[in-house]
């Protein structure tokens, strides 16, 4: 059984900061993948030797945002958000020259519900470092052609964060690494076209922020 994907305690980040914050308070993060892609190449045959090869493509960031936002612009970024007021997220979105749009139908994280945790905690401060392991499923489907679903082990670290203006915000996210790896498809044109392929790499999370305008 997995659940959507909440990276550690950002929850306790939008119901505490709930009651503080305006409308337009997120916490946003950066994503980057580095996915390689190994694809069924040609088989040939001369008079005493049978040949195949197999075809690897590296795929990162720019790769998976063209395939959903074909128009977007080379600095596009990957970014997890949570609106802080309503209580759900993290949800993955496209921040291309000052807007953001929801690629939520299109890039999904699950994670399971085993976890093990450890933790350091100062009784006098409350603060919290800890630190997770979790196994996290992605899934990519451009919805024309082009899908993946890959999964793998996640280290998670996060620590108390006190904001100038929202106070304690309990403890939210520092980092995730992910090793995944799994299989996909494209039906489409260049990955290559028809082609069923296996990929792994790695997915990470940097330290988030909070935004409010």
């Amino acid at each position: 059984m997995k659940k959507t994907l909440k990276l550690g305690t950002v929850a306790v980040l939008v119901a505490l900061g709930a009651a503080q914050a305006s409308a337009a308070t997120n916490w946003v993060a950066n994503v980057n993948f580095s996915l390689s892609i190994y694809i069924q190449g040609a088989s040939t045959t001369n008079a005493t030797t049978q040949t195949s090869q197999i075809i690897t493509r590296h795929v990162i960031n720019r790769d998976l945002i063209g395939k959903i936002l074909p128009t977007a612009s080379p600095l596009a970024k990957l970014i997890l958000k949570a609106d802080v007021n309503a209580g759900n997220g993290p949800t993955f979105f496209v921040r291309d020259n000052g807007i953001d749009t929801d690629v939520s139908t299109n890039l999904q994280a699950q994670v399971s519900d085993t976890m093990v945790t450890a933790f350091t905690k100062s009784l006098a401060t409350g603060k919290k470092s800890e630190m997770q392991k979790f196994i996290v499923t992605i899934n990519f489907d451009n919805q024309t052609g082009v899908s993946f679903s890959v999964n793998g082990l996640a280290t998670l670290r996060q620590n108390t964060l006190v904001d100038s203006h929202l106070g304690n915000l309990g403890e939210v996210p520092v980092g995730l690494t992910a090793q995944v790896a799994g299989t996909g498809n494209d039906t489409e044109d260049d990955w290559p076209a028809d082609t069923h392929f296996t990929l792994n790499g790695t997915m990470t999370v940097t330290s988030g922020k909070i935004e409010t305008n």
